[in-house]
């Protein structure tokens, strides 16, 4: 696998509950890997256990709007959530570290 290719897969909560969407960063194919096989373990579908909301200025999620959207704060409960009723973004895939570096040099300004 190329050096920085990640998939971003994402789920959109039922909107009445909220407008923000929550993803993970993972692995190309290994969400579909995981539906297919749910024993494949987390660790080789994702690229962090992190779990983001938001567009653009997209940061972590807060353990409270976990729980208010999910129902859980437990994160692998939530990822399981995200990949098994997720789907893929528009885009076929980003670099995870221009995105943290991006928000690292806004908080830098």
């Amino acid at each position: 696998m190329a050096e920085g290719l990640k998939v971003r897969f994402t789920y959109k909560p039922d909107s009445s509950s909220t407008p923000e969407e929550y993803w993970v960063v993972a692995n190309p194919g290994m969400p579909d890997k995981w539906k297919q096989d749910p024993s494949t373990p987390l660790t080789d579908v994702l690229q962090s256990f992190d779990i983001f909301k938001g567009h653009g200025q997209a940061g972590q999620a807060p353990q409270a709007d976990l729980l208010k959207v999910f129902g859980t704060t437990d994160n692998d409960a939530v990822i399981r959530k995200i990949l098994s009723e997720g789907d893929w973004p528009k885009e076929k895939g980003f670099n995870f570290m221009q995105h943290k570096n991006q928000k690292t040099m806004k908080k830098e300004k």
